[in-house]
């Protein structure tokens, strides 16, 4: 029986890029987010057993008002809707990485959307370990009312944003010595 090696490592988040992708009954959008300089370099524990991940700290506190949208309308509609002058900051925790087949990986994360937690299993993902680098990214589907947003309807109705959003995000990290 061989004994599975169990390694331990720091990092810190050195980017983070998050794009949130909806529709309304006419048209798409998407809203994006792209952190070249990461202003919050929390350190990242990883822990890496047999091909799966445990993160402690890998916490991402995204600014609402820093997503840029399609056009300035829906920039500003995007921030309304997430209520972003009371809530300023969408939460993603991060808890675990698992494979489950050969090329297939879940996440386990706690996302905050305007107060509301809820745990989200991310089907969606990956996970790229390269030298000082991990590389960590995936797609996954929210909807508005799990966190308790109604889906806004403009234009006496004729204009209604659809009840899902698809988040994709990629975050990049920095293994320290």
């Amino acid at each position: 029986m061989c004994a599975q090696e169990i390694e331990i490592s720091q990092y810190l988040i050195r980017q983070e890029q998050i794009i949130i992708h909806g529709s309304t009954n006419i048209n798409r959008f998407e809203c994006k987010l792209d952190l070249n300089e990461v202003i919050d370099t929390f350190q990242v524990e990883v822990i890496e057993f047999n091909g799966n991940f445990n993160f402690s700290g890998l916490t991402l506190n995204i600014p609402i008002d820093d997503f840029a949208c399609n056009n300035r309308i829906m920039t500003a509609e995007f921030r309304e809707l997430l209520r972003s002058e009371v809530h300023p900051y969408l939460n993603l925790n991060i808890e675990q990485a698992e494979h489950i087949d050969r090329n297939k990986l879940r996440m386990v994360a706690d996302l905050t959307v305007s107060d509301t937690r809820n745990n989200e299993l991310i089907q969606d993902c990956f996970i790229d370990v390269s030298g000082k680098e991990l590389v960590l990214g995936g797609m996954h589907r929210v909807y508005l009312e799990s966190y308790n947003l109604e889906p806004p309807r403009k234009f006496l109705g004729a204009v209604v944003v659809r009840n899902e959003l698809d988040i994709s995000f990629e975050v990049i990290l920095e293994k320290q010595k």
